[in-house]
């Protein structure tokens, strides 16, 4: 399959990513979503799910973060979107960097998504289990993530979910802010 292909030259570092992948995908939604072609899902969350997926053009592949039952909530659709906005204007490389924000009304409700960077690499802590990391490393670690966040909170973002599982190390080692 697609999705396979996509992810069959992934290293161990970067396997949990991909297996999350392949799990199966939302049989609700559509095949692609405006410019970008869903290939299967990474998680879901409190506000809706996110899907690997390939954005056709630059081609590369993203996560999608699609927030469920907007079309029943304007209040909501709108957050959604200026929380896209906002995270568009971060540019710091312990956050995960987003491309495009959109709503998609072909299928007769509106899909908000928001379209990122795809951060292959295990959490927080399962990193640190993963590589045995000492006091000294886990401790550098939590520092690119406090960089992160006082670039976030001084252009007036707050991460209002901020948890291990929302921190991704990357197969370079590192820290994403997602």
């Amino acid at each position: 399959s697609n999705t396979l292909a996509a992810t069959r030259s992934i290293d161990p570092l970067q396997a949990d990513t991909a297996a999350n992948a392949r799990t199966g995908g939302d049989a609700a939604l559509p095949e692609q979503l405006g410019e970008f072609r869903i290939l299967g899902l990474l998680g879901r969350g409190g506000m809706g799910a996110v899907y690997l997926a390939e954005q056709q053009q630059p081609h590369r592949e993203v996560a999608l973060k699609v927030l469920r039952g907007a079309h029943d909530d304007p209040d909501a659709l709108r957050r959604f979107q200026l929380e896209g906005e906002a995270l568009a204007m971060l540019d710091h490389p312990n956050i995960a960097h987003v491309f495009a924000t959109g709503v998609d009304t072909r299928f007769g409700s509106a899909i908000p998504f928001l379209a990122m960077e795809l951060v292959r690499g295990r959490n927080l802590l399962a990193d640190a289990e993963a590589r045995a990391l000492d006091a000294n490393a886990r401790v550098r670690q939590m520092l690119a993530v406090c960089h992160g966040v006082q670039h976030a909170h001084q252009r007036g973002v707050i991460h209002r979910d901020l948890k291990p599982d929302n921190i991704m190390i990357d197969a370079t080692g590192t820290v994403k802010i997602i």
